[in-house]
C-alpha cells in the first residue's frame, strides 16, 4: 500500500485516478473488515461515509428522525430501547449490546440476525468502560468528538495501518481492507492514544481516561498507537478502492 503525499495526489488527479473534488489534502487511513457486509455496502454506494450526527445535520429528512447521542442522558444510554443512529460506531454498538445484556434480551445485528447476549458480563463491562470515557469527555473535553458517534481513522503510515488491523482483526491483515481517505470534519478531530484506553480497561485508573482525551503519548517508548476521532465525513481517495469495495459489498450489483 502506498500513502499518497500532496504531490502524489496532484499527479493522480491529473491521471484521473483520484476523485477530483478531493484535491491535494492530507490523507489518513481507514479500515473495514471484509466480512462486514453492512460497512462494505455503505462505502460502495458513494465511496464516502458520514458519522451519524453529521449525517443528520446535513439532511433535513434525517434531522428530525436521528436521535442525538452526544448529550443523551446516561440512564437512556443504558436502556436497550435506545438506538444510537445511522452510522453506528463500534463504541455505541458495544454500549447498545451491553444494554441488551443487562436487560436479558437478544441483540439484533445490522443484518437482522439476533444474538443472545443476556447476562454477558464482559459486554456489560465493556459498555461501562465506554460510558466512563464518554462521561469524562462531557465533563472535561466537551468539544471533542464522542467515541459514541465518531468515525475512526489512523495516520497514513505503516504504524497506522498496523494499528487498524490490530484493533479490528487482531492483526490478521487478510480479514481487512485498509484504504486512504480524506476527512471533512464538523468538529476538531481528536488525536488520542489507544494505549490509555487499554490501560484504563486493565487498571480502572481514571487518570488514564483524562490522559486519553488530553492526547498524551504513551509513556513506555513503544510504537505509538494513535487513533484520530472524526465527527464528519470520510471520502475514499482512489477510484480503484471504490470499485474494490463494491466487489466486497453483498448488496451491490455484480457484473
Amino acid at each position: 500500500m502506498s500513502f499518497p503525499t500532496g504531490d502524489e495526489l496532484k499527479a493522480a488527479i491529473e491521471r484521473g485516478d483520484v476523485r477530483p473534488v478531493l484535491q491535494a489534502q492530507t490523507p489518513y487511513l481507514h479500515g473495514i473488515k471484509i466480512a462486514n457486509g453492512a460497512a462494505c455496502d455503505k462505502w460502495a454506494e458513494k465511496g464516502e461515509v458520514m458519522s451519524s450526527e453529521f449525517e443528520a445535520i446535513t439532511s433535513s429528512e434525517l434531522f428530525f428522525k436521528q436521535r442525538g447521542i452526544r448529550n443523551a442522558p446516561f440512564d437512556l444510554l443504558r436502556q436497550p430501547s435506545f438506538t444510537p443512529g445511522l452510522t453506528t460506531p463500534r463504541a455505541s454498538f458495544v454500549v447498545s449490546q451491553a444494554a441488551h445484556a443487562r436487560a436479558g434480551i437478544p441483540f439484533k445485528l445490522p443484518n437482522g440476525r439476533e444474538v443472545n447476549v443476556a447476562g454477558n458480563a464482559r459486554l456489560i463491562d465493556l459498555g461501562e468502560v465506554e460510558l466512563a470515557f464518554e462521561e469524562m469527555r462531557r465533563a472535561l473535553f466537551p468539544n471533542a468528538p464522542s467515541r459514541l458517534c465518531c468515525l475512526w481513522v489512523a495516520e497514513a503510515n505503516d504504524a497506522g495501518k498496523k494499528h487498524i488491523i490490530q484493533m479490528l482483526a487482531k492483526g490478521d491483515a487478510d480479514k481487512m481492507f485498509v484504504f486512504p481517505v480524506i476527512v471533512v470534519h464538523e468538529r476538531t478531530p481528536a488525536k488520542v492514544e489507544t494505549f490509555w484506553f487499554n490501560e484504563y480497561y486493565a487498571t480502572r485508573d481514571r487518570s488514564c481516561i483524562e490522559r486519553y482525551w488530553a492526547g498524551e503519548p504513551r509513556p513506555d517508548g513503544e510504537e505509538p498507537t494513535w487513533e484520530i476521532l472524526i465527527e464528519g465525513k470520510l471520502f475514499m481517495i482512489y477510484n480503484e478502492d471504490i470499485e474494490h469495495v463494491r466487489t466486497l459489498a453483498p448488496n451491490w450489483p455484480k457484473p
